[in-house]
């Protein structure tokens, strides 16, 4: 992912008139480097000031792995010149499929409908003022039974401050 991530920057640097070459991504790789090994001292600092502990070897292998994937996805960005410089914006998805949020609300739907509980997915059709009350009902009776259940989830959201959630028959 690291490489994604630096050779999204390298693409944004070009489209803003930056020219690259080896020499460029070897200073963009140390001018991280350096200022991500002075971030580990100020952070471990700040640990040992507010008594936490601070894995400073962890943290500089991170560093020292993001630093090597820096020159990866440069020799890659290099390699790799005629690649189109970002994913497409969504007007420009909405201009090719007009009707694409509805595509996506529909799979969404559909995913929801063939991998939820079906508890859940009543819980979920509920009005929101009674969503996080229906939820609630739902983990308490898995726990303590339905016969308790909407006893404890009353007191529940009376003792946290949300007793205003109107009440719900058992889910």
């Amino acid at each position: 992912m690291s490489i994604d991530i630096a050779n999204s920057l390298f693409r944004k640097m070009a489209t803003q008139g930056h020219v690259f070459q080896e020499e460029r991504i070897r200073t963009i790789k140390a001018a991280y480097y350096r200022i991500a090994l002075d971030l580990v001292e100020s952070h471990s600092n700040d640990a040992m000031i507010n008594g936490l502990t601070y894995d400073r070897h962890t943290e500089i292998n991170a560093i020292e792995m993001f630093a090597e994937n820096i020159m990866e996805a440069g020799n890659i960005f290099l390699k790799q010149k005629m690649d189109p410089p970002f994913t497409p914006s969504w007007k420009r998805v909405v201009s090719a499929i007009p009707d694409i949020f509805e595509m996506l609300a529909e799979a969404v739907e559909a995913d929801d409908e063939e991998f939820s509980m079906p508890k859940t997915i009543a819980a979920r059709s509920r009005g929101k003022s009674n969503r996080l009350r229906a939820l609630i009902h739902l983990h308490v009776a898995e726990i303590y039974g339905e016969a308790e259940a909407e006893t404890l989830t009353s007191r529940l959201l009376n003792e946290s401050g949300l007793k205003g959630y109107s009440r719900t028959s058992a889910p």
